[in-house]
């Protein structure tokens, strides 16, 4: 194979936790790219990128050199690249021969939604602490220390107190979560076809169905709370998801 995908593994189904991560494996299945994956602890990620001699995704509050995941390794070109979008926009100028991620030569509307999606969706209600609460239950021992470590006791605390469910706490979370989600879906029901771009399939499409796919093998497949998830927005949801299935190679 001649493309590495960098990835951290976890013990949640197809073993990858990462939606950034996510967001890649459905980009190289959907451009017919064959990959394989080396498993990185977090502790290990700096060092084994700076090994190999890939970009920092960006800097620490101290200045230094922050190093995330996803990386790729080109073994057929030599090229080394770091972060999602970046890695997105190096395999369609690589690859245009094979089916586009960007259509119609239009990045800057993908950029923008990349910019909005998160946000929008998990910051705002910290809808994003609800799915760390479970992720970090699939994660090794040497992983949460380095999580504790780099995120700081006060960050670890709060998304502890998640664990009980039912609390008002939590309850506010989720709402705020499933708010965030249908201020999307809005946008989205503003096209007359499923897809961000209409009827077309892009790596905006990729960036949800990354997303869906880390809440689920965060939360669980059989957890009440994906069964509500899957009930959000008329299913728009998990129809996106049925219809991308076949680009989801999660695992090696």
């Amino acid at each position: 194979m001649s493309i590495t995908l960098f990835d951290f593994p976890s013990s949640a189904p197809g073993k990858t936790l990462s939606r950034n991560t996510i967001k890649i494996r459905l980009a190289l299945a959907f451009k017919g790219l064959s990959f394989k994956t080396e498993w990185l602890e977090l502790s290990e990620i700096e060092p084994k990128m700076k090994q190999i001699g890939a970009d920092p995704t960006s800097t620490r509050e101290d200045g230094s050199p922050l190093y995330t995941l996803p990386v790729i390794q080109d073994h057929s070109t030599g090229r080394i690249v770091s972060d999602s979008m970046h890695i997105a926009f190096y395999l369609d100028d690589t690859y245009p021969e094979r089916p586009a991620l960007f259509p119609y030569s239009m990045r800057a509307p993908i950029v923008t939604f990349d910019l909005f999606f998160f946000p929008t969706v998990f910051r705002v209600g910290r809808g994003a602490d609800l799915v760390n609460h479970e992720a970090f239950k699939k994660l090794a021992p040497a992983s949460i220390e380095y999580i504790r470590r780099t995120q700081g006791d006060e960050y670890m605390a709060r998304v502890a107190k998640l664990s009980d469910p039912g609390t008002p706490q939590r309850e506010a979370l989720w709402e705020a979560l499933r708010v965030g989600f249908s201020k999307v879906s809005d946008i989205l029901s503003s096209n007359t076809e499923s897809f961000f771009y209409g009827s077309t399939l892009s790596f905006a499409d990729f960036i949800i169905v990354a997303h869906l796919l880390w809440m689920k093998a965060s939360l669980g497949a059989e957890s009440t709370d994906w069964k509500d998830f899957e009930k959000w927005d008329d299913g728009r949801w998990m129809k996106l998801s049925k219809y991308t299935e076949k680009y989801q190679v999660l695992g090696d």
